[in-house]
């Protein structure tokens, strides 16, 4: 079935049905015999002769529509549609040429349709062959199509229809919601490169795009066997590549998917104060059942309208303000009545009553009256019966709508029975007399409907008790969609089983891996080696297994980093991290001295902006022991007073030796004025790189005992683990020691919140602390008082920073390009200058190149400018050659961490900041494929030839 949007603030009323006599099936049957045929490889071909019209309706049909969704293609399946007809004819002849193709994706499918003229449908249905066959997208046409839906679904979900359909939608399947238009996850949908996007394309096409889950639907001025010859001529070698199981979309609403939590309150400030919106849904009824009760609810004289009128308790103001609709989804239906309901005033028909009057009370009251006007008299019920049956004959009144009714439902039946399914959709015509009312009333009044009650916010304010008290749960913006419950959007994305399964279906597909690229090869081994699964308490698991490794990596990662020090005792987490790793090596001996581990262990402990991560290496037959002693460390370890001193004075010395470099000194100081707005998004990374500050001046053993007890919280962490252990195991290891933590605070979003730099003045000059420092003891010193003598000329450091690529690849390819310059940058400075580079992190995006010490700042510029036209020049007249080159430097550089398990595990937690764990193996496979022009562009446009950001010393000479 197409979709049917229902948005609880919009309220379309449509005219009431009109009664019509029992109509025959032998008449029906008739008028509308359809020729049912079958190709050899598959397509299924369906045409209905209609000499009477001078045009030719042709359908296309795919079941690839919004239920085939899964939680990580959200949003692409529509996304392919509008591409199909884009495809780039390999012969140079335009598609489509004369013929208007109307695309769309619904519910259960995609459909491509047009009429035109009996001459043109050889064209139509040589253009859509090849559009099925072989489809060819553009870089341009993906890029463009692409950020048309990202932006139509941004302002969708942003939106109030948006937000209510998704509400509603999430709640009610909220095992799936996904499936659902409104339940396209924009965040997933809107990063990802083109060469990204044509993967995703690729797997469409060959997973659903296939004759044998495909059909045609032709109707007009043509003969069936003209129309088979045709098809046969086009389609016949089209040939189903993929060969594992196509997830059925008829059945991915059935009723036992159905939620069971009822009652929901919707508040947003955008509802009236004045109205009280409801929406209320059932969902246990059959489609001739919700169509029955829908048509005798909407005439002008149903009961259901006067009750509801009458009641002084509802203060609905005419029946205008009513509305009932039966709404088809594949195999499910539902029944919804919306309303519009005020403050009982004296507009109503009856004696007012309203001393209890309160949104609470209102919807109580209209539950029941609807439950009570379900019992149709049988002058009502025989009404709806002549009304439904006129619109089911009214669908098949033409043969494009007989055609457009059968396509629909072919869509829904995954295994139509030729003959029999065909006669099944004529008699539908009948099915209204088959019910009766007294069981239509029984079902109605046996069901707790969907309640859905729409109000401001200071109303929910002012009566939430009383909807705390009828059990109604909160729905506002914050929490609207599915995808933003970041535990059911873990556990939708385990439960597909992300990315691993996409192997899995390039191998169903047809694919040799060995006839791969390396990259592509690269790909397919290892991401079908990477398991994600949730532990009970939340706490997400990553297993890279490799099952010829004796070690394993545990890498524990533990939001909030520096930002979630207090700002009176900055890097208070630091030690906290540190702490805990000091615990865990104390834990580690003491099972050692017991007999329990064996192997060496080595930890790492490091902090970050806004995340730390504890990574732990071990022999595979010690890792059980290693999570025991990890979580031993967190519950019951112990921080001594020596240890915490130890620790605070380790991090204090740290801290200062780090800000007596003049490298150090300004370097803070460029990227705390570049990151100067991120206190708004709770980053701090302005406080993580302010030098005037006084760490851990207040710490104490106290305040260090007291913060390490928030390290009992399941909600901060998150495991990766490379090596060789299975992802079984590690699940069960994980659930047996960290799955006893508990969530005590809400679990932060699964993509961080990386704050942006901004580049606002062009220049910048810092005022550097020259200290000089001897490795000499007091007593070594002597009682001599040094001479210092005075000078003009610093060589002080100078810095260019640069803004960075947004996407993941291309700032790959950034930082190779960066190393390149260096070199260059390097010829043209003085001896005793050096030159140095940093790219850019998925945690600081933002690049730098630097010079340690230079005493005229116009050397640097200079040696800059140069360098980076050497750069531009040698990308250009390099070609394949130089960009090869540069792509086996990356190679070497970012994927040498692959041969560790501890370097694998580092890669993917790179990945996990934006949600990707995934990123270094589609960093590999979009670098590999990149040209020479992408690496020219990027050079050209992040390389800039004045430097966005120029920082030097007040000291420094032009």
């Amino acid at each position: 079935m197409k979709k049917l949007d229902l948005c609880a603030c919009i309220f379309l009323f449509t005219a009431a049905f009109c009664a019509f006599p029992q109509t025959s099936i032998d008449e029906v049957s008739e008028k509308s015999s359809v020729s049912m045929m079958t190709l050899p490889n598959g397509l299924s071909l369906f045409v209905k002769e209609d000499f009477s019209s001078a045009l030719v309706h042709a359908e296309f049909m795919c079941r690839a529509g919004y239920s085939a969704q899964t939680p990580s293609t959200t949003g692409f399946l529509p996304l392919y549609t509008s591409l199909f007809s884009t495809t780039k004819s390999e012969y140079g002849e335009e598609l489509f040429s004369d013929i208007e193709l109307l695309s769309s994706c619904n519910a259960e499918s995609s459909t491509y349709t047009a009429d035109f003229t009996r001459e043109k449908l050889s064209s139509f249905l040589r253009d859509i062959s090849r559009c099925a066959q072989t489809p060819s997208f553009s870089d341009e046409a993906i890029s463009s199509k692409y950020n048309a839906l990202k932006s139509e679904v941004g302002s969708y979900s942003s939106s109030v229809a948006g937000f209510i359909n998704g509400a509603i939608e999430s709640r009610i399947f909220s095992t799936a919601p996904w499936k659902m238009q409104s339940g396209i996850y924009p965040a997933l949908f809107s990063n990802l490169s083109v060469p990204e996007l044509r993967a995703i394309l690729q797997d469409i096409g060959s997973r659903f795009y296939t004759p044998d889950n495909s059909a045609l639907f032709i109707t007009g001025n043509i003969s069936a066997k003209d129309a088979y010859t045709l098809a046969e001529k086009y389609f016949s070698s089209w040939r189903t590549r993929y060969s594992g199981p196509i997830p059925r979309t008829g059945d991915a609403f059935s009723r036992d998917q159905i939620s069971s939590k009822r009652k929901f309150v919707i508040a947003d400030s955008s509802f009236s104060g004045e109205l009280t919106q409801l929406v209320v849904q059932f969902t246990s009824l059959s489609s001739v059942q919700s169509d029955l009760i829908a048509a005798a609810f909407n005439a002008d004289s149903s009961s259901f309208k006067k009750m509801m009128i009458s009641d002084s308790l509802l203060a609905i103001r005419s029946k205008g303000y009513m509305n009932a609709a039966s709404v088809r989804r594949g195999v499910t239906s539902r029944f919804v009545i919306q309303a519009l309901m005020e403050s009982p005033y004296s507009l109503s028909q009856g004696p007012v009553m309203v001393s209890n009057a309160n949104p609470v009370t209102q919807t109580e009251t209209f539950l029941l009256n609807t439950k009570l006007s379900s019992r149709l008299s049988s002058a009502e019920f025989s009404m709806a019966q002549n009304a439904v049956s006129a619109q089911y004959q009214g669908r098949m009144g033409t043969s494009v709508k007989t055609m457009q009714l059968l396509a629909d439902t072919w869509a829904e039946e995954m295994n139509p029975g030729s003959i029999v399914y065909y006669e099944d959709l004529l008699s539908s015509v009948n099915l209204p007399y088959a019910e009766n009312a007294e069981s239509l009333f029984v079902k109605i009044c046996a069901e707790d409907p969907y309640v859905f009650v729409l109000v401001n916010p200071a109303v929910y304010e002012k009566y939430k008790n009383d909807f705390d008290e009828r059990g109604y749960s909160l729905i506002t913006r914050e929490s609207g969609s599915w995808y933003q419950d970041n535990l059911t959007l873990a556990r939708a994305l385990e439960k597909e089983k992300i990315n691993g399964e996409k192997q899995a279906r390039i191998s169903l597909s047809g694919v040799d891996a060995s006839s791969l690229s390396p990259a592509n090869q690269f790909y397919f081994v290892n991401s079908t080696q990477m398991k994600s699964s949730i532990l009970e308490n939340g706490i997400p698991l990553l297993v890279k297994e490799n099952p010829e490794s004796q070690t394993v990596c545990i890498s524990l990662s533990i939001a909030g980093g520096e930002a979630a020090s207090p700002k009176k005792e900055p890097l208070l987490r630091t030690v906290l991290v540190n702490a805990f790793a000091r615990t865990l090596q104390d834990e580690i001996n003491s099972l050692r001295a017991d007999g329990k581990i064996s192997g060496d262990i080595s930890i790492r402990a490091k902090t970050e902006q806004i995340i730390s991560y504890v990574n732990v290496d071990c022999v595979k037959s010690d890792f059980d022991a290693t999570m025991t002693a990890m979580l031993k460390a967190l519950v019951y370890g112990e921080i001594t007073p020596v240890t915490a001193d130890r620790l605070v004075n380790e991090q204090k010395a740290e801290w200062s030796s780090h800000l007596m470099l003049l490298d150090s000194q300004m370097e803070y100081n460029a990227l705390k004025y570049l990151f100067r707005n991120s206190d708004s998004n709770g980053s701090a990374y302005s406080v993580y790189y302010d030098q005037n500050v006084e760490v851990l001046s207040e710490t104490s053993l106290h305040s260090i005992t007291k913060a390490y007890t928030e390290f009992l919280d399941a909600a901060l962490y998150s495991f990766v683990i490379a090596g060789g252990v299975d992802s079984k195991t590690a699940h069960e290891t994980a659930e047996k020691t960290f799955g006893l933590l508990r969530e005590q605070t809400e679990r932060r979003s699964a993509v961080l919140e990386v704050p942006l730099p901004v580049f606002k003045n062009k220049t910048r000059r810092v005022q550097l602390r020259h200290l000089y420092t001897t490795t000499k003891t007091k007593e070594q010193a002597g009682t001599e008082v040094p001479v210092l003598i005075p000078t003009s000329e610093f060589y002080d450091p100078a810095h260019y920073y640069l803004p960075v690529p947004e996407e993941s690849w291309e700032r790959e390819i950034y930082n190779t390009l960066l190393s390149e310059l260096q070199t260059r940058i390097q010829k043209y400075l003085p001896k005793d200058s050096l030159c140095a580079v940093t790219g850019a992190t998925p945690l600081l995006p933002v690049a730098s190149v630097r010079v340690n010490a230079i005493l005229h700042t116009g050397e640097f510029l200079s040696a800059y400018k140069k360098g980076r036209a050497d750069l531009i020049k040698d990308i250009s007249s390099g070609g394949e050659d130089f960009a090869f080159s540069l792509k086996q430097k990356w190679i070497t550089s970012t994927l040498s961490e692959t041969q560790t398990n501890s370097g694998t595990a580092d890669l993917i937690q790179k990945g996990m900041v934006q949600n990707q764990p995934y990123q270094y193996l589609q960093d590999f496979v979009a670098v590999e494929s990149a040209s020479p022009e992408d690496f020219l562009r990027i050079a050209k446009d992040f390389i800039p030839e004045t430097p966005s950001l120029v920082v030097t010393s007040v000291d420094s000479k032009n």
